[in-house]
């Protein structure tokens, strides 16, 4: 298993959220599919409910989404979104 540490929300992060929010492409994949994007390095992934957070951060995660960028610097996100895709808490999963 993966371990989760909490990181403040940058520039970068925000960045990650508004491209999901603009792109219904991500939105409704299917879970776990790799989905490239123009302009990012990595890739996204949708994720299902069984990665929330909520009795970590007493937060209700509705959208998770991974966010694997540079491989070779340890780029991956796991980003945790409320209802109405505020962000809850970024993750670097390592």
């Amino acid at each position: 298993m993966a371990v989760h540490l909490p990181l403040v929300t940058t520039d970068f992060h925000v960045k990650l959220v508004e491209e999901f929010k603009n792109n219904r492409e991500l939105q409704t994949a299917k879970f776990f599919d790799r989905i490239k994007i123009d302009g990012y390095e990595g890739f996204f992934q949708r994720l299902p409910n069984d990665y929330n957070m909520d009795e970590e951060t007493g937060l209700e995660d509705s959208h998770i989404f991974f966010y694997c960028g540079n491989e070779m610097n340890d780029e991956y996100f796991e980003i945790h979104l409320d209802f109405y895709l505020k962000i809850n808490q970024v993750y670097l999963v390592m």
